[in-house]
């Protein structure tokens, strides 16, 4: 039985925040079950929100945090997973 997370982000706004996010999601075998973000046009930061859900067992929230730490520095992230 998965389990589901929130994972909320806030960055400036750039290519390929987007596609990382998935991509990662992708590798990690978690299905994006909704997903809502937007650029601040005039702050120029990027938010998103993506609830997902998990099917690796081995893969908790601890682990999940330790892996997308990899992912969010080139973008410089700041980012919460809500379990």
């Amino acid at each position: 039985m998965p389990v589901r997370y929130i994972l909320t982000i806030s960055c400036v706004d750039r290519p390929g925040i987007v596609g990382a996010v998935g991509t990662f999601f992708a590798a990690q075998r978690c299905n994006i079950v909704d997903s809502a973000q937007f650029g601040g046009h005039h702050t120029g930061r990027f938010f998103m929100r993506v609830l997902f859900e998990s099917f690796d067992a081995a893969a908790t929230g601890d682990v999940l945090r330790e892996r997308f730490t990899a992912i969010s520095l080139p973008y410089a992230m700041d980012w919460a997973l809500h379990e």
